[in-house]
């Protein structure tokens, strides 16, 4: 690769300034510029984790701008909440779109791309339809906070979202590693040091109560004013896959999505079916940007949508749209003895089910540090605590594409409130369960003597004749989820005039006639993408563990890292968070988190940050520390009670 000119630059918004980090291509000024906004610091963490894919961007003639949020690494200003995509965040992104377009060596057109939360700022950029906007590429982000991530189905999410609190709090503690001459970077961390005293905010204000619907629905995007080209890339296992597929199918425009068996990391550095991302991106800018106003101008037109889609058992296939155009619904019925029948049940029951065992400990994890940890387990250790029913051997296959749905006769609480959780598995002969998808649903009493209705996280996949469906119910789904309190439980109807059943997408038994098998591309060769960051070591562990006899289970993510980044700092992050219940005993559980970075400064100073968190459902408490050259020059501790819904 060329080594591309390197600017570092401030970008105006309202109330703020942005820093901003360009790449120039050698030559062919100006160019097409790809933009990305994140508050994981350009200079370092970030910067580091998509130096490889911007320089191969600068290699294909883009100008690649990596951008600070405002409030976070250089850039100046108070970010207000997390995700508020509707707001500050996409003004920002919007912004920053029409500010890069007047820049001499930009030629006007101008691509929004990012993962996770870069995927995110993405999205709200296009929302707000910036007129030099020509296309946006997400990847494993959605627009809908409350729905795709804080609470699911009104289920609070617990151990992802509150591990991502611990890790921005440390975060925003660390002083920008990258110096500039004027000195602007030194005033940046004092103005948002002052901040941090009288409020973590951000990441964590919010976090020891549930604001209400409305509050979360102000911040929510709405996808269909997206007119641009978007493509949309999730993974089966990251959490956002439910709004990647919303997505595909809420944008206006031209769209095109790709889902592969992926956790939250980048699909090329996959522990299975690698793909190379940064290299269909590039086709896709090139597509839409490349060549100034008369190139775009002659583009072959796309069709409106196509989905490469990987379906287990089965392999990649490319679609018009997903799910497939040809899906048809099968019903199973729950009935009694706990089975589940493709036909009505005559005779009637009504089972009981209380929690007294947590779980969850199978369930898989949403890591949003992207360490490759997370894939479910075999479901059996959470189904044997759970309310299951299990079908004869399948006499075919059956593809199943598309969310499920659970109607549920509802008789009743066994508790003032309910977390329902449900799991779709497929068991094999060795009574192996492979957990297909996932859904939960918070219950209101009032729901007593009446039908809920659950959906389930979006799946792609054949089980093969022979396999059973089993469908597992619970009240609880911990750590990803916090649980329902004691003495949570239901009654149900199933069979005779109870109408339970679980429908099932699935697409025609030979196929859809509109699909197509696809090769996947492989992983580009080392070198190329992620390999060429600034990070020097980085090792990860996790492990669970069960404490006798007081019956407390713990989970653990341990992760430390080393970036050496062009700016001559050097940066060292020690980390740890933990989930931890009784398994009898919902109330006592909890997520904690201890945050250490250690920067030796450019300037020839030391800092270090120590922060440490602790979480349950109503309450977050956390401490900060800042030394620098060993002498303490912050130090806090906040505490969220429970408040009333904003």
């Amino acid at each position: 690769m060329s080594e591309p000119e390197r600017l570092q630059l401030r970008i105006p918004v309202d109330g703020a300034a942005l820093a901003g980090d360009v790449l120039l291509p050698p030559g062919g000024l100006p160019a097409p510029a790809l933009v990305s906004l994140y508050p994981y610091h350009k200079d370092d963490v970030i910067g580091s984790l998509f130096e490889g894919p911007r320089r191969r961007f600068v290699d294909a003639g883009f100008a690649s701008v990596l951008v600070d949020m405002r409030g976070h690494g250089a850039s100046s200003g108070a970010p207000g909440v997390s995700f508020d995509l509707a707001g500050i965040e996409g003004a920002d992104a919007a912004a920053t779109v029409e500010w890069v377009a007047e820049q001499g060596w930009c030629d006007g057109g101008v691509g929004a791309w990012g993962v996770s939360y870069g995927g995110m700022t993405a999205l709200a950029a296009a929302v707000r339809r910036p007129p030099h906007l020509r296309a946006i590429a997400s990847v494993y982000a959605a627009g809908d906070p409350a729905r795709d991530l804080i609470a699911p189905g009104g289920s609070p999410m617990a151990f992802g979202r509150y591990l991502w609190a611990a890790h921005m709090l440390a975060m925003d503690l660390c002083p920008p590693s990258s110096p500039d001459p004027e000195g602007a970077w030194m005033d940046v961390w004092q103005e948002r040091l002052a901040r941090l005293r009288s409020s973590p905010g951000y990441a964590f204000d919010w976090q020891g109560h549930e604001p209400s619907a409305e509050w979360w629905a102000r911040r929510a995007l709405d996808l269909g004013r997206i007119e641009v080209p978007t493509m949309v890339v999730g993974g089966w296992y990251d959490f956002f896959v439910e709004g990647t597929v919303r997505a595909f199918a809420e944008v206006a425009g031209e769209r095109t999505m790709v889902i592969g068996p992926w956790l939250h990391v980048l699909p090329d550095l996959a522990e299975h079916e690698p793909w190379d991302w940064v290299g269909e991106l590039v086709t896709f800018f090139t597509r839409h940007l490349a060549g100034g106003a008369a190139g775009r101008a002659a583009v072959t037109p796309q069709p409106p949508s196509s989905a490469l889609v990987f379906v287990r058992s089965k392999g990649w296939r490319r679609y018009p749209q997903w799910p497939p155009s040809e899906i048809s619904w099968q019903h199973w019925h729950l009935g009694p003895k706990r089975r589940l029948a493709p036909h009505p049940v005559t005779s009637a029951e009504e089972p009981v089910f209380e929690l007294t065992e947590v779980t969850g400990r199978s369930s898989g994890l949403f890591d949003p540090l992207g360490t490759g940890f997370g894939y479910p387990e075999d479901q059996h250790l959470d189904d044997v605590d759970s309310l299951c029913f299990e079908s004869e051997p399948l006499m075919s296959d059956v593809e199943i594409a598309g969310r499920a749905r659970l109607g549920l006769p509802f008789l009743g609480h066994l508790g003032s409130e309910l977390r329902l959780c449900v799991k779709l598995s497929a068991v094999d002969v060795s009574g192996r369960a492979e957990l297909l998808s996932s859904g939960w649903l918070d219950v209101p009493v009032a729901e007593d003597s009446s039908c809920v209705v659950i959906e389930t996280t979006p799946a792609a996949a054949v089980v093969a004749a022979g396999r059973r469906l089993r469908l597992a119910l619970s009240c609880a789904d911990f750590p990803r989820f916090w649980p329902s309190p004691p003495g949570a439980g239901f009654v149900i109807g199933v069979g005779g005039d109870h109408a339970a059943v679980l429908c099932l997408p699935c697409a025609p038994a030979g196929g859809d006639e509109t699909e197509v098998s696809e090769t996947a591309p492989v992983r580009p060769p080392a070198g190329v993408s992620a390999e060429l960051g600034w990070t020097r070591e980085a090792t990860a562990r996790w492990r669970r563990s069960l404490e006798q006899p007081l019956g407390r289970r713990r989970s653990e993510l341990e992760l430390f890292s080393h970036l050496e980044p062009p700016s001559g700092s050097s940066l060292r992050f020690a980390e740890r968070f933990g989930a931890e219940v009784g398994e009898h005993d919902p109330s006592t559980a909890r997520v904690d988190g201890e945050v250490t970075i250690v920067l030796e400064h450019a300037t020839g100073w030391r800092a270090e940050v120590d922060v440490g968190a602790s979480f349950t459902e109503h309450r977050a408490e956390a401490r900060g520390r800042v030394l620098v050259n060993g002498e303490v020059v912050f130090e806090e501790t906040w505490a969220n009670p429970p408040v009333a819904g904003r």
